[in-house]
């Protein structure tokens, strides 16, 4: 996913959703120097979303900014009434 409007299509399906899963993608597995890279989330099987935040090799697309992605995400991600699941 690689635009606005998608993104915000998706945050709203997740607020509707009654269960959804997150996940990040990360540059390493070292937790104190990791950046994320990208995030995912699924509401049900088949109906899945991966947003790139820094993927970075010849050729790459444009990307979202990842700091305006986690944040608009975060609302979602911090209401303790929002039923999730988190992977590593």
């Amino acid at each position: 996913m690689l635009d606005w409007e998608s993104l915000s299509r998706w945050i709203e399906a997740l607020r509707a959703a009654d269960l959804f899963a997150f996940d990040t993608e990360t540059s390493s597995l070292d937790y104190m120097r990791t950046e994320i890279v990208g995030v995912s989330f699924c509401i049900e099987p088949g109906y899945a979303a991966y947003v790139p935040l820094a993927h970075d090799y010849p050729g790459a697309p444009e990307q979202l900014d990842r700091a305006r992605v986690l944040e608009a995400l975060r609302p979602l991600l911090e209401d303790p009434n929002t039923a999730r699941s988190a992977s590593t």
